[in-house]
């Protein structure tokens, strides 16, 4: 790559991560792609919310970037004339279902600039189940997708929504993978199951809480934000410390729940879907089994990375299982870190999307 190409990674949670505030798993992604970026000699740009000058952090030039309030789309078309014709980028990473794609996709069209739509969920595709906010930001989103021409996708189910609904081709990417240890984050919470999730309802937080319930013997520790739904957050919250076997941390930096995954045995996904949770690979990363409600592509189960479940009944059953039967749990750690080396490092996916782009 030659030197002067510049790569706009349209986000203001980057700067977020990399100052350890929490935040979500869009913006783990987005973090990585920018690093793989500058590694191979990019121009990388991104924003700082509300910011008054710009800055630099890890290579990554952020630029400063008003918050724009929900009826200020005028705000969202202006960033976007403003920040293509004044960087000139040859490409733009945008990751989740978002309003603000509709200006993008149009400026970057008309100049002729390559958007690389990453899909976040499993729902991105599927019109009407966007999680987007009101039918306006919907619809604004949905005729984004038409003037976008390379996307993105996790799994087989988006690629396959994303070509029914819209008649769109995807590359099929797992989530990347940059960093695996962290100095000065050590976290000093020990325990044998990890839950890391925003408190939002169809992460169906309450199924761990039944599962610690009925599994008094085990530590469980969870982690998360509120994520705009603060009553849900309480009452899981007044739950939890309500319980002796588990220690309810709230919203923590990725650093330090990357340390609280690795010091833990199994990871439990609870979502009613996802994408391709990051967590996943936090966990894999670390060596641990995961068990899941979601098996994004089959993978789990295709390749021993742990067990899925459909109930609070078998997540009790099956989490006694995996940690008693310490030569099953064995062959499912061994499996892990095999599968994970092989398929998620972000070299291979910075060359697999360059291949794709051009």
């Amino acid at each position: 790559m030659k030197k002067d190409n510049k790569v706009i990674v349209w986000s203001t949670d980057v700067i977020q991560l990399i100052e350890g505030k929490p935040i979500g798993g869009i913006a783990v992604q987005v973090f990585f792609w920018a690093q793989a970026f500058v590694k191979h000699g990019w121009q990388v740009f991104s924003f700082i919310e509300n910011g008054e000058k710009t800055v630099e952090k890890e290579n990554v030039c952020f630029k400063p970037k008003r918050n724009i309030k929900r009826i200020n789309v005028f705000l969202e078309w202006w960033y976007a004339f403003k920040y293509m014709i004044s960087i000139r980028p040859q490409l733009i990473i945008y990751r989740g279902a978002n309003r603000e794609l509709l200006p993008l996709s149009f400026v970057s069209k008309l100049l002729g600039i390559k958007l690389v739509f990453f899909a976040a969920s499993d729902v991105n595709f599927e019109p009407g189940k966007e999680l987007v906010g009101s039918e306006i930001n919907r619809k604004m989103y949905q005729k984004s997708i038409k003037h976008i021409n390379y996307f993105i996708t996790q799994n087989d189910h988006q690629h396959d929504t994303l070509f029914a609904n819209y008649r769109k081709e995807s590359l099929i990417l797992f989530n990347i993978w940059g960093i695996t240890s962290f100095s000065g984050y050590e976290s000093p919470i020990d325990s044998e199951v990890v839950w890391v999730a925003n408190f939002r309802r169809l992460k169906r937080a309450e199924w761990v809480l039944d599962a610690a319930e009925r599994l008094p013997q085990i530590h469980f520790v969870m982690a998360g934000s509120a994520a705009n739904d603060e009553s849900y957050y309480n009452r899981m919250k007044q739950r939890a410390e309500s319980l002796d076997n588990v220690v309810f941390l709230g919203g923590q930096s990725f650093f330090y729940v990357n340390e609280l995954v690795a010091k833990s045995k199994v990871l439990l996904c609870t979502s009613t879907f996802e994408g391709f949770p990051n967590t996943f690979l936090q966990a894999w990363s670390n060596g641990l089994p995961v068990i899941s409600t979601v098996n994004p592509s089959n993978v789990i189960s295709n390749n021993s990375l742990g067990i899925i479940i459909d109930c609070v009944d078998e997540l009790t059953n099956v989490l006694k299982q995996l940690l008693d039967d310490k030569d099953y749990y064995s062959e499912l750690c061994d499996s892990v870190n095999a599968y994970f080396v092989e398929n998620h490092s972000s070299e291979s996916g910075y060359n697999k999307l360059i291949e794709y782009l051009s």
